[in-house]
């Protein structure tokens, strides 16, 4: 009988010690900074990527411990990044995108170029703005025409960067068209949008392109749509779709 006692006793105490436990892993305070920013070329202007993964903000919070995990914050359209639920602490942070990466390493793995922000001290509201090299720029020439329900633009994708390492072929082209203002590679209408990709992509790198909706859907009179063009090298990230574009501002157009 006492055995069965002892033994209950024990059980509980493991018990109630393991709750204090659990209790006390679990007595932090919420996060409550906001960390935001924004992603911009060396001119100031802000770097047009893809609607939610085009660019990455990497955390790494030596705050909290001497070997992190990576925390991922994933940017807007328009460059801009936010965050409101950040635990206050001291991060490095680094952000990866469709630009010349900001931390590079050689073919062992050495670090040769490091421009990762160290040390932040993260608390209330923080900003940590980016400036960066694009690996590409788009720009519209002219306004779109229409011609029995296809529409052609004229655009511009000229190198973004001087550093010849990063001036490498495309992968492709796309004119992308849509019904929101958030239309690129995640969200666009594959029956209209089309791409030019390859060799003939990277042979229209400083001239003047054209590319055309697909003449199978004709575009119907009075529709609106949204449109932008997006250029991406042939180098492959790990996030996003893999091939990261940089865009053209997003056009509103009316089918006449």
């Amino acid at each position: 009988m006492k055995k069965i006692i002892y033994t209950t006793l024990i059980i509980g105490s493991v018990i109630i010690l393991y709750s204090c436990s659990l209790f006390e892993l679990d007595n932090y305070s919420a996060p409550d900074s906001t960390l935001q920013g924004v992603v911009t070329d060396m001119d100031g202007n802000p770097l047009l990527v893809e609607s939610g993964n085009g660019i990455r903000i990497k955390l790494m919070d030596y705050g909290w411990h001497d070997d992190p995990l990576p925390i991922y914050l994933y940017g807007k359209m328009d460059g801009t990044y936010i965050n409101t639920k950040v635990f206050s602490s001291t991060y490095d942070i680094v952000a990866e995108g469709p630009f010349v990466p900001l931390v590079q390493t050689d073919e062992i793995g050495n670090i040769i170029v490091d421009k990762t922000k160290k040390g932040v001290k993260v608390s209330g509201v923080t900003t940590i703005d980016f400036q960066v090299e694009p690996f590409l720029k788009v720009e519209w020439i002219n306004e779109p025409t229409f011609e029995n329900g296809v529409m052609s633009v004229q655009f511009k994708v000229t190198r973004g960067t001087d550093d010849p390492d990063w001036q490498l072929d495309l992968y492709d082209i796309g004119l992308f068209v849509y019904t929101t203002k958030y239309v690129g590679e995640s969200f666009y209408d594959s029956r209209i949008s089309n791409k030019i990709t390859g060799t003939n992509a990277t042979a229209l790198i400083n001239k003047v392109g054209v590319l055309s909706t697909l003449s199978t859907y004709p575009m119907s009179q009075g529709n609106t749509y949204y449109i932008r063009v997006g250029a991406r090298l042939n180098y492959a990230f790990s996030f996003g779709a893999g091939y990261l574009y940089n865009y053209s501002e997003v056009k509103k157009v009316v089918v006449p």
